[in-house]
């Protein structure tokens, strides 16, 4: 008797259950895509962790996944490829993605083309099985440069609007040699008069 009430409590709880789910799949049949949408988030919002998790798991088996990670992807050399047209503060970003990209964006490959570019070359040759000698390099060489604020800049090498220095040391020289020539011209017209 206690058993059967609660078997036949189970048993209309559930069928209640059944008629309930029915009735809200035939009003979300009817409803628009927009209705749909604004029926779905407060639905999820109220769900708990593991019904989330549950709706992911059958939401990537029926919607497959687009974003793939392109390293993982490509063969390494095109995704090293990829990786050298990155800046050298983009290259140091890109290492912190994950462990796989960091191996590719601290490559010797990507780092010593930036080096050499600039005139930078290791004072040894480094080994087969050495990691991360070239990008150390750069870091080392560039933080010893010596930046100059735009102001620094503009009084030490000038501006385009402003003619440098080198360009009137020029004219300078030019009207000396003018002077010379002249100098000379009139003594060559002397010697000849006398």
């Amino acid at each position: 008797s206690v058993g059967t009430q609660l078997l036949w409590g189970q048993l209309t709880h559930c069928l209640l259950f059944e008629e309930r789910t029915t009735l809200v799949l035939h009003w979300f049949d009817l409803w628009t895509d927009r209705q749909r949408k604004l029926f779905l988030q407060p639905l999820l919002s109220q769900c708990t962790r593991s019904q989330l998790k549950s709706c992911r798991d059958w939401l990537m088996q029926i919607v497959p996944v687009t974003r793939v990670d392109f390293t993982s992807v490509l063969p390494r050399f095109l995704s090293l490829y990829v990786m050298s047209f990155l800046t050298p503060l983009d290259l140091c970003s890109a290492a912190q993605v994950s462990w796989h990209w960091r191996v590719l964006a601290e490559q010797d490959c990507l780092w010593s083309v930036r080096c050499v570019r600039r005139g930078w070359f290791l004072p040894y040759n480094p080994g087969d099985r050495e990691y991360g000698g070239w990008k150390s390099h750069y870091v080392s060489c560039v933080s010893t440069l010596d930046w100059l604020t735009p102001r620094e800049a503009a009084q030490t090498y000038g501006t385009l609007n402003m003619p440098c220095s080198g360009e009137r040391e020029e004219e300078e020289e030019r009207r000396r040699e003018r002077r010379i020539r002249q100098t000379i011209r009139e003594r060559v017209v002397e010697q000849k008069s006398e």
